[in-house]
């Protein structure tokens, strides 16, 4: 008797789909022992973490979901979930990265830190912090640039910082480390950005320095914004102020309704940072390009 067609199909669909879930079963297991590997390497005890990994069905994206770090004499840290979506495991130093790291046990982390005091009081309101963090780069050897697509930091409820840049004539990763390490200044830097989107922090913060100075939150930031526009006052005064005039202006705005602030460079020929720290401060704008939104 034959087969029905229809028959036929679903049976090459199953073996299909049954297929790909094996795949992504096995493939989360050499994950899993990539990363003991990684973890070996960089001396950190396997059994001090623990989390449970999956491979994204299509894309094989790897998921550690639930990670928790247990460093004896210290709380332990959790993190909701990190994504790998891309990762060099061929060389010691990765020349490609594109990692997200979300729901960072911000409290845990602020606790030691010199910004113990300062944290204490813009997250006591909060039941928890979770902060997040994405880091993306790739390096490309025939250009000789590493471009860092995007390094961010952000914390639920409260902002996000975010940065990228392009930069030149590296020869190597190894050779960017050791010239970061070295001689930082010889880095070639091409086009860059870095942006701000505030979300309570701002607020938070002149609420906090308010406290310390006994008086209103109101009553700090009238103060902050007198003193702001008075120094524009003054620099209108000056000779080819345009831009500082033009960065005092966003800084009133933002300070009376904080949103987003973005700072941009766009040179045509690549600049050393040593050229840019040193060189005419007029010229040195100008050949960066830069613009302030």
């Amino acid at each position: 008797m034959a087969v029905p067609v229809q028959v036929i199909r679903l049976g090459v669909i199953g073996v299909v789909i049954a297929g790909f879930i094996t795949f992504k079963y096995v493939a989360a297991g050499m994950v899993e022992d990539k990363i003991g590997g990684a973890m070996a390497k960089a001396g950190i005890p396997s059994e001090s973490v623990s989390y449970d990994a999956s491979v994204d069905l299509f894309g094989f994206n790897v998921h550690l979901e639930d990670v928790v770090i247990d460093i004896p004499g210290k709380d332990k840290m959790k993190i909701d979930e990190i994504t790998i979506n891309n990762f060099d495991s061929e060389h010691t130093i990765p020349e490609f990265i594109n990692i997200e790291v979300e729901g960072i046990d911000g409290k845990i982390l602020f606790a030691s830190s010199p910004l113990a005091k300062v944290s204490k009081n813009l997250f006591e309101e909060q039941d928890e912090v979770k902060l997040n963090f994405a880091v993306n780069y790739e390096f490309d050897a025939d250009d000789k640039t590493l471009n860092i697509k995007e390094v961010s930091q952000s914390i639920d409820n409260l902002g996000e910082v975010s940065f990228s840049t392009v930069l030149h004539n590296v020869n190597s990763i190894e050779n960017f480390v050791q010239r970061m390490m070295m001689n930082p200044s010889s880095m070639e830097v091409g086009k860059s950005s870095l942006e701000y989107e505030d979300d309570s922090l701002v607020e938070k913060i002149i609420a906090f320095n308010a406290e310390k100075k006994g008086i209103s939150a109101d009553k700090y930031k009238e103060d902050m914004l007198a003193g702001l526009k008075k120094e524009l006052e003054q620099v209108n005064e000056k000779e080819d102020s345009d831009l500082e005039q033009d960065l005092l202006a966003l800084v009133i705005d933002f300070v009376q309704s904080p949103d987003e602030l973005e700072i941009s460079i766009d040179p045509k020929e690549p600049m050393s940072l040593r050229e840019i720290t040193r060189g005419n401060p007029s010229d040195t704008l100008k050949k960066l390009n830069l613009e302030i939104n």
